[in-house]
């Protein structure tokens, strides 16, 4: 199964689409700030499954804080961030043990706006970084296939905001 991660799209929903277009994912997983741009993207790709998390800027979205679930046999925890404090836990200790605490083993997270791919705790934690900001938006690809996952970091070239 094909996982597209995104992030922190604030508006620009063309990057979004882009990012759709370009990897024909089975699940979009994005973690906030850009509720309002799933519209867009629901609207142009109905049959997509989308799993999403408010954001500190979407305050009119009623998607919760935090999601946990599986997907092919791993179990899936993802949150925009904020929550966690993830701009000044250098560390991400508050992520990683509530992520541990639920056996997950891929974390998403976003609200940072920079790209992180790491292994720990036998989880792979992933912040795709900012697919609406600078000028190279990015995005993550993760491959869930016979129980393992792989993940890569991906750049967009940016399409504009509205």
């Amino acid at each position: 199964m094909k996982l597209l991660v995104c992030s922190d799209s604030h508006g620009a929903w063309r990057n979004l689409v882009s990012a759709v277009e370009a990897e024909a994912p089975d699940l979009l997983l994005h973690l906030g700030d850009g509720a309002r741009d799933l519209e867009h993207v629901r609207e142009r790709f109905p049959a997509l499954r989308i799993e999403s998390v408010r954001g500190n800027c979407d305050d009119d979205s009623a998607a919760p804080l935090l999601r946990v679930f599986p997907v092919e046999g791993r179990t899936v925890f993802m949150t925009h961030g904020h929550e966690y404090n993830v701009k000044w836990d250098r560390e991400l200790m508050r992520l990683r043990y509530s992520a541990l605490e639920r056996d997950a083993a891929l974390v998403c997270f976003g609200h940072t706006h920079r790209a992180l791919l790491e292994q720990s705790l036998g989880m792979t934690v992933l912040n795709p970084g900012s697919i609406g900001y600078g000028a190279a938006p990015s995005y993550a690809v993760v491959t869930l296939e016979n129980g393992t996952a792989a993940a890569e970091l991906k750049r967009l070239e940016a399409k504009g905001r509205r």
